[in-house]
């Protein structure tokens, strides 16, 4: 087998919940995997379930799934160390003057045909709705042809700019090249997520527009 073969069925094995690949021109890496994992919360503290939001739960259940990526991830990277291959992984985390990533991972996911970007501004999938921890690696790499893109599923449905009590999402729908403003009030919201993480000791994982999303239902 071919280097591309070799390192999709790596990906193929590591337990990822979906993957996908696109052409990628980034500092000279050539292709993006984008790989992710649906998350489940208890009934209890689910929502969608008829429980209660439970900032805590959602926060741990981020966690893990970031725990349990990074472990796949490094796998991956030996994968591509014997192969030879050039690669980055892209790290979690923004900006914080900009609040911007300096490499879109919910972009390349979209383009390696996971899903869409929802009036949430996050990724949105069929089968998880936003209830995913997305993970991006580029590679120095000839792709594969690009797959078709996911049709977004979000039509009319304001449920998760409803679900926010701060009125900090529009309910704009993304399209490609409209700025991040005319969506959410990214400043104030990381601000707010802040000041109610103070007593908690680290930024306030809020999750209340994400766990709205009846797309979710599949993953609780």
């Amino acid at each position: 087998m071919g280097k591309l073969e070799n390192i999709s069925e790596a990906i193929d094995s590591l337990g990822m919940t979906a993957w996908g690949m696109a052409p990628c021109a980034h500092d000279g890496f050539t292709c993006s995997a984008s790989m992710y994992l649906a998350f489940r919360l208890a009934r209890e503290a689910d929502p969608l379930a008829g429980g209660d939001y439970d900032e805590e739960a959602f926060h741990q259940a981020i966690i893990e799934a970031k725990r349990r990526g990074r472990d796949m991830i490094a796998r991956l990277d030996g994968v591509l160390e014997r192969e030879g291959v050039r690669h980055r992984t892209i790290p979690s985390g923004q900006d914080p003057d900009t609040l911007e990533a300096a490499f879109s991972k919910k972009r390349a996911a979209v383009l390696a045909g996971l899903g869409w970007i929802g009036k949430c501004t996050l990724l949105v999938t069929r089968e998880h709705g936003p209830r995913v921890g997305l993970f991006t690696v580029l590679m120095d790499l000839e792709p594969p042809p690009p797959p078709p893109l996911a049709q977004a599923a979000c039509g009319a449905c304001t449920v998760c700019v409803e679900a926010c009590p701060e009125g900090f999402l529009s309910g704009a729908p993304w399209a490609e090249g409209l700025q991040r403003g005319s969506m959410i009030d990214a400043f104030s919201c990381s601000r707010r997520m802040e000041l109610l993480g103070e007593p908690l000791g680290h930024k306030h994982s809020c999750g209340l527009c994400l766990l709205a999303c009846p797309l979710g239902g599949a993953a609780a």
